[in-house]
């Protein structure tokens, strides 16, 4: 028989990764003269014109984060809607990890007293939202916040959570 110490305990944890959202990629100036005089999302089907291939960048190299090179791209020309096809471009992929470590010791019949550590983003890993879509914005093509639902855990900014726990079970 092991002692107290050594029983009860648990390990568990979950690793999700997937490839990132599709991009909208949009142009606001309005050029095709077709977009609804309210306008509002899907309003007006304007996208930019592709003008050379695009090159996808790495959003940590340098402090405009950018996802892609903007100059691939320019504005639809006056009565078209614009070359760029749906899906061209994907956002950035997400992975996390999140892991947990749990005691479990019986006190008597039918009570028991349990002490439990939980974390979420173990490895600190930032996953960014997709870039700024529209050829009219000064950001266009930049990485501007991370996904606001990382880890579908209790850290909605994606850093690293790491939370302990104790409960009386009867």
């Amino acid at each position: 028989m092991l002692p107290v110490a050594l029983n009860g305990w648990r390990i568990t944890g979950s690793t999700v990764a997937q490839t990132g959202f599709p991009l909208n990629l949009q142009d606001s100036h309005e050029l095709s003269l077709v977009c609804s005089p309210s306008f509002a999302f899907y309003a007006c089907p304007d996208r930019p014109d592709v003008v050379s291939a695009v090159k996808c960048l790495d959003p940590r190299a340098s402090s405009t984060h950018q996802w892609f090179d903007p100059a691939s791209f320019t504005d639809n020309a006056v009565g078209t809607l614009g070359n760029a096809p749906r899906g061209l471009l994907r956002g950035p992929g997400y992975w996390g990890t999140n892991f947990s470590i749990q005691k479990d010791t019986p006190i008597t019949e039918g009570k028991t007293f349990q002490m439990r550590m939980e974390i979420y983003n173990l490895f600190n890993h930032a996953n960014f939202a997709n870039p700024d879509g529209d050829v009219a914005s000064a950001t266009f093509g930049q990485i501007l916040s991370l996904r606001p639902f990382v880890n579908n855990g209790p850290s909605p900014e994606g850093s690293r959570l790491i939370q302990l726990a104790a409960k009386f079970i009867f």
